[in-house]
C-alpha cells in the first residue's frame, strides 16, 4: 500500500511541478498551449488518482525544445470527463476514450500506465545508478528536477 501511495504522490507531484516550474521556461506561445494541455489531463485526472488510489504513470514524447534545460512541452491531448459509476482503469481509459494517440493499460503490479504517443521503451527503462539529493531536492519538486537533469 506504501508503495501505491508514493507511486501516486509521485505523479502528482511530477503534474505540479511541471505546472508549476517547467512551463515558466518554456516560450510565452509554447508556454501556453503547454500549460493548458497540460493542466486538461490533470484537471480530469488527478481526482481519479486520489479517490481510487491506484498509482498511475503517465509517459509521452515530444519535441525537444532549442534552449538548454527547457522542459519538453506537454502534447496536445482529447480529454472528456468520466463516469461517475467509473473507478480506476476504466474511469481513466473513459478520460482518454477520444484520443487514439494514447494507451491505457494496468500492468501486474497494479500499476495505471498512460502513454501519450509512441514513447520509446528504452527510453522508460533508463536506470540512474546514483543520485545525490540536497535536503532542499527531497522536498522540493523544482530542486529534485534540477537535481535528476545535472545527474
Amino acid at each position: 500500500m506504501k508503495e501505491r501511495l508514493s507511486l501516486g504522490i509521485l505523479m502528482v507531484g511530477t503534474a505540479v511541478a511541471f505546472l508549476l516550474y517547467g512551463t515558466s521556461l518554456l516560450g510565452a506561445e509554447q508556454d501556453s498551449s503547454s500549460e493548458r494541455n497540460a493542466a486538461a489531463v490533470f484537471d480530469r485526472l488527478l481526482p481519479l488518482v486520489y479517490s481510487s488510489g491506484k498509482p498511475v504513470r503517465l509517459y509521452y514524447r515530444g519535441a525537444c525544445p532549442s534552449r538548454a534545460g527547457d522542459p519538453v512541452p506537454f502534447p496536445l491531448v482529447q480529454v472528456r470527463p468520466a463516469s461517475k459509476d467509473k473507478t480506476g482503469l476504466a474511469a481513466v481509459r473513459e478520460i482518454f476514450k477520444n484520443d487514439r494517440n494514447v494507451t491505457v493499460m494496468e500492468d501486474s503490479t497494479g500499476i495505471i500506465r498512460i502513454r501519450i504517443g509512441k514513447v520509446p521503451a528504452a527510453i522508460l527503462q533508463t536506470k540512474l545508478s546514483r543520485l545525490n539529493l540536497t535536503p532542499a531536492a527531497q522536498y522540493n519538486p523544482g530542486a529534485l528536477f534540477d537535481a535528476i537533469l545535472d545527474t
